[in-house]
């Protein structure tokens, strides 16, 4: 089957949505915040991660990403704290105004997309989802990777999370891999 249709459209439709998403989340933040909306959204997701891990999700250096901390803890979005996993690790978390701004941009985020699936009846939206799933799956290949692909995640919409259940299928895999592996 010549698959060279569908790659397009899923490319045109995916620039389309991230499109519908940013349009949508942009006014999220007061001015002159716009840029790190997937920021917030990423510690609002991760409540407690740590710089490096905001930078692997929003692909940041280790300083740019510091820096994007500086700019939204200054503006009152984020707050540093000392991690409860490592005491030498900064965690991030929301400020009270900063948790207002992650619910509004999921909830932006929703709206613009709510709009492009209205034309699909409810069994065609089913079939979409599975296959959203389905493709998800496919596509984690690890806990950084992870970071990344849900960085704009409204973690309370998406339960069972498709990435987490396959995280957890990979480690059954390689449980019954090691226990069945043959031992010298």
């Amino acid at each position: 089957m010549d698959t060279k249709r569908l790659e397009n459209l899923l490319g045109v439709l995916s620039v389309h949505v991230t499109d519908q998403i940013a349009n949508g989340t942009l006014d999220a933040l007061p001015e002159g915040l716009s840029a790190p909306v997937a920021a917030i959204t990423f510690i609002g997701h991760n409540p407690g991660a740590t710089i490096a891990e905001l930078g692997i999700g929003l692909s940041l250096s280790h300083p740019g990403a510091v820096r994007l901390v500086d700019r939204l803890s200054a503006a009152g979005m984020v707050e540093r704290r000392t991690s409860e996993e490592d005491g030498r690790a900064v965690a991030l978390w929301l400020t009270q105004q900063g948790e207002t701004s992650y619910g509004d941009a999921l909830s932006r985020r929703a709206g613009g997309i709510s709009g492009l699936i209205a034309v699909l009846r409810p069994d065609e939206c089913a079939t979409l989802e599975n296959l959203a799933e389905k493709l998800l799956r496919h596509a984690y290949s690890g806990h950084h990777h992870a970071l990344r692909i849900c960085r704009l995640c409204d973690d309370v919409a998406c339960d069972p999370c498709p990435i987490e259940a396959e995280h957890d299928a990979q480690l059954v895999r390689l449980n019954a891999a090691l226990t069945n592996a043959p031992t010298d």
